[in-house]
């Protein structure tokens, strides 16, 4: 089989079609195991369900059914869209963690230094606060 999942495609669609064509290569004669199928469907899915594929293929081989790995799809298509997080979304937020769109001061917001443990000093300089102590 060389059926392979959009990254925009609906799951629920992409499933429909998935089964179809195991239905019409059982049709015909083949002899598919359920693994075989199992294998099959989490090859097929996006890059967007790396986590849940590698968490499905650490489960022990009897716990990995057709209906389980269609149940843990859908669930994590569940959790996006309660997140809020589309199917290009979490590619976004990833790249986005790491741009330096908003870089700058934690403190007053500029861009040209990046300092942690800086406050301004009433002369509007920046003063760091390690090393002192409290009194």
């Amino acid at each position: 089989m060389t059926l392979k999942m959009e990254e925009d495609q609906d799951l629920d669609e992409f499933l429909i079609n998935f089964d179809e064509l195991v239905r019409q290569l059982k049709v015909t004669g083949a002899e598919i195991k359920d693994e075989d199928v199992v294998c099959n469907l989490l090859i097929a899915m996006p890059k967007q369900f790396e986590t849940v594929i590698t968490i499905l293929e650490n489960l022990p081989s009897e716990q990995l059914t057709l209906s389980v790995v269609k149940s843990k799809l859908r669930a994590e298509v569940e959790r996006r869209k309660a997140a809020g997080i589309g199917t290009h979304q979490l590619e976004e937020t990833k790249a986005a963690a790491f741009s330096s769109e908003g870089d700058g001061c934690y403190f007053c917001g500029k861009k040209s230094h990046f300092k942690r443990g800086e406050h301004l000093s009433s002369k509007g300089q920046h003063s760091s606060s390690r090393g002192q102590q409290k009194l």
